[in-house]
């Protein structure tokens, strides 16, 4: 198995746009999050944006968290950012309403041994993205995948 993983580094912002058909609130996010070592210290930031990049809600995880919800020194996963109350509006005179994920690390050094990452959804592109193949038909964009996360709504 593959995983393509994009490290969190220091000062490297991540963000997934994301559409929704109709209003809903939202319980949590989880993103598929990989872990290398044991970071010993920083949190991982997990924004919501409106589609003009208006921060709705943000949620953050510490180190100590992370590392005790995969306490093996090499894992992947879901990982539950918990947003009380975080309503979604879908503007109806448009398909669709836009928002976008943000996810970062702040207060965060992390080195070749000890750091956290995002996978994207596709860990081996079978099928081509886009329609693209190239001169043997393969995918050429093989590396352009969204992030893998899970959003979590609440019904009344």
């Amino acid at each position: 198995m593959t995983l393509l993983i994009d490290e969190l580094w220091p000062g490297v912002i991540f963000n997934q746009p994301f559409r929704i058909k109709k209003s809903c609130q939202i319980a949590h996010v989880r993103p598929w999050v990989y872990k290398h070592g044991t970071p010993p210290a920083g949190e991982m930031v997990l924004q919501v944006l409106d589609s003009e990049h208006n921060i709705l809600r943000e949620a953050r995880l510490g180190a100590s968290a992370i590392n005790l919800a995969a306490p093996l020194p090499y894992a992947h996963g879901p990982l539950r950012f918990d947003f009380p109350s975080l309503q979604l509006n879908h503007d109806r005179t448009q398909e669709f309403t836009e928002y976008t994920i943000r996810i970062f690390m702040d207060c965060y050094t992390a080195n070749s041994s000890n750091f956290y990452g995002l996978i994207r959804r596709y860990e081996q592109n079978y099928y081509p993205l886009y329609g693209d193949l190239d001169s043997e038909g393969g995918p050429l964009k093989s590396t352009i995948s969204p992030l893998g996360f899970e959003l979590y709504k609440v019904d009344y």
